[in-house]
């Protein structure tokens, strides 16, 4: 794709990505309005909120039809809330949803922190890239050195929102979701080239992706 056909697409992902937030399909409001009530009204809806009405169509939006999405299905002893497969490539990321009520936890020193089951999920999926979200804050993390995985995208979802129908997005918030359209978009896992990049992994960082046999069996 050419440099200025790369930015129009980015730019229609753009505006997409923003519609998702903007339409009255939040429990009957928007989603500004529906992240502002208590917890206690918002407190287990992992399924119906952010898994089918932020993650699926921002996956659709990503280019990955409904069938290549998998949801929810158990591989390897886990089951992520999404893992977005290519017939090509394979499972491309791990997507691992929350709450919206739920506090992210990302000490990976913590067996128990969401961070640590998703890199137990990408991991066991032989993935590379991680996304971590309770539908407010949306985390993306890459873990060639799953012991101290660094955090690629850290988004305050409403904020974004607010800012994007309001006033002008930060510059922060442009290059994190150019950063989420480079790295998870489908055609990015069909370029030959990151194919390539990614299965020449060096021998030390498959070691350290590789589960020692009969190990970690912790969901």
């Amino acid at each position: 794709m050419s440099e200025t056909g790369a930015a129009k697409a980015f730019d229609a992902f753009l505006t997409d990505f923003f519609a998702i937030f903007t339409q009255r399909g939040f429990r009957g409001g928007d989603y500004l309005e529906y992240g502002g009530r208590p917890d206690a009204q918002r407190s287990g809806d992992e399924a119906s909120i952010v898994d089918t009405a932020v993650i699926s169509p921002l996956l659709g939006l990503l280019g990955f039809a409904p069938a290549e999405r998998v949801y929810n299905q158990q591989h390897d002893g886990s089951r992520p809330d999404f893992a977005p497969h290519d017939e090509g490539y394979g499972t491309c990321f791990i997507v691992e949803d929350k709450d919206t009520a739920h506090d992210l936890s990302s000490d990976i020193a913590d067996q128990n922190s969401d961070l640590s089951q998703l890199a137990r999920y990408v991991r066991r999926a032989s993935a590379r890239v991680g996304v971590l979200t309770n539908g407010l804050r949306f985390t993306l993390w890459t873990f060639d050195d799953p012991a101290a995985p660094p955090r690629a995208i850290d988004l305050d979802l409403p904020a974004a929102v607010r800012a994007w129908t309001t006033s002008t997005l930060p510059e922060s918030a442009v290059t994190a979701l150019h950063d989420l359209f480079d790295q998870c978009s489908r055609t990015a896992y069909t370029d030959t080239r990151r194919i390539e990049r990614d299965i020449a992994v060096p021998l030390k960082i498959w070691r350290q992706h590789a589960l020692p046999l009969g190990g970690d069996q912790k969901g």
